[in-house]
């Protein structure tokens, strides 16, 4: 990756395997704490209902909280590392490098991945493809950079 940069909009974006590794790694933990959150909100509403959600600073559930991140995190990176990773080098080293690509590769991507999982979710793919663009952004803003000093 090092020395491969595109002109969007006049800019040139590149990255390097540095920022990349940091851009996945922190794109899975972030990842792993919004499904959490999102399950969490679920299962409350879902179960006991709002007023009557559980208290999840439980020594246990937190525990089984922090677990199931781990797992989220863990999952995120690696369906990221083998479904995105491709992708995302062949718009690369076409030379489409903005954060539009980003978006949208994650904004596609992440809805069917869930579809391919087996999961009929109806109104859910909205938000798994909501979700899927803003970590797409970040995942991008994370791993290039402007770089106007290169031929």
């Amino acid at each position: 990756m090092e020395g491969v940069h595109a002109i969007e909009d006049g800019i040139k974006y590149a990255t390097n395997w540095p920022r990349i590794t940091q851009a996945y790694t922190l794109g899975s933990i972030l990842a792993g704490a919004v499904f959490i959150v999102g399950f969490s909100i679920i299962v409350a509403i879902s179960d006991a209902g709002v007023t009557n959600a559980p208290s999840m600073w439980d020594r246990q559930e937190l525990q089984a909280a922090l677990l199931l991140w781990a797992i989220a995190s863990i999952g995120w990176l690696l369906g990221q590392t083998i479904l995105i990773s491709l992708p995302w080098y062949l718009l690369h080293t076409s030379g489409r490098t903005h954060w539009k690509y980003a978006v949208s590769l994650g904004f596609f991507s992440v809805p069917a991945t869930v579809s391919f999982m087996g999961l009929k979710l109806g109104w859910g793919y909205a938000g798994f493809a909501l979700w899927g663009g803003i970590m797409g952004w970040l995942i991008w803003r994370i791993a290039y950079f402007k770089n106007n000093n290169t031929p």
